[in-house]
C-alpha cells in the first residue's frame, strides 16, 4: 500500500490517503477516486469531502511528484 499526497495552491498538502498502485497509476487512482461519481461512497470513506484532483494539481507518490495535465500526468 502506498501513500498518495494531494497538493493544492502553494503546494500545501490537502490530504493523504492509501492507494495500491505505484507511480503514475497511483496518480490516476487519486484522480479517479476524487472525480468518479460511481465511487462517491468509497471517496467519502477513504478521502472525506476534500476537493477533487484537477488540472494543475500535484500528486506525490512515494516522493515522486506528478502534475495533473489537461490529459494525463507530467512527472516533475
Amino acid at each position: 500500500m502506498r501513500d498518495a499526497k494531494f497538493y493544492y495552491n502553494d503546494y500545501n498538502v490537502m490530504e493523504a490517503f492509501h492507494v495500491y498502485n505505484s507511480g503514475e497509476a497511483a496518480a490516476n487512482e487519486a484522480f479517479d477516486l476524487t472525480n468518479n461519481p460511481a465511487r462517491q461512497e468509497e471517496r467519502l470513506e477513504r478521502y472525506g469531502r476534500f476537493r477533487s484532483v484537477s488540472v494543475g494539481d500535484i500528486v506525490n507518490v512515494d516522493g515522486v511528484e506528478y502534475l495533473c495535465d489537461s490529459f494525463g500526468w507530467s512527472q516533475i
